[in-house]
């Protein structure tokens, strides 16, 4: 009986890791759409790529930092002078605390959720 009660643990919880593990990769780029709109106060996601108080998104994945034509960028940011590209990695520790990630930065506004950054992210891989 005690071998059969370990083995169903054993189960549930090799089956909670997997699951937790498959959640950890990738955010959802629909909820990431959602909360965007909370963005979009400061940035435009459209094509047309208009500056407003924040640059830009549309096509920000995977490009250098500071990059933007027309956008007047903090001294933190050009400093950084396309030294990194907006990665998972990157983009993440900027959105949960963009002043510890790049201080003396412009943006105030953070994400102090691991889930709602990864949603964000895996939305701004598709807005290009």
């Amino acid at each position: 009986m005690l071998f059969i009660m370990r083995k169903i643990a054993f189960i549930f919880i090799f089956t909670f890791i997997l699951r937790g593990l498959s959640y950890s990769q990738e955010g959802d780029a629909v909820k990431g759409e959602l909360i965007s709109k909370r963005c979009a106060v400061c940035h435009d996601f459209s094509a047309q790529k208009r500056n407003k108080v924040g640059p830009p998104l549309f096509g920000i994945y995977a490009q250098a930092v500071g990059k933007t034509q027309g956008y007047q960028y903090s001294a933190a940011i050009v400093s950084k002078g396309g030294s990194f590209i907006w990665d998972d990695k990157n983009l993440d520790g900027y959105l949960k605390s963009p002043k510890d990630f790049m201080p003396s930065g412009k943006m105030a506004f953070l994400l102090t959720d691991a889930t709602e950054r990864k949603d964000i992210i895996a939305y701004l891989k598709t807005v290009k």
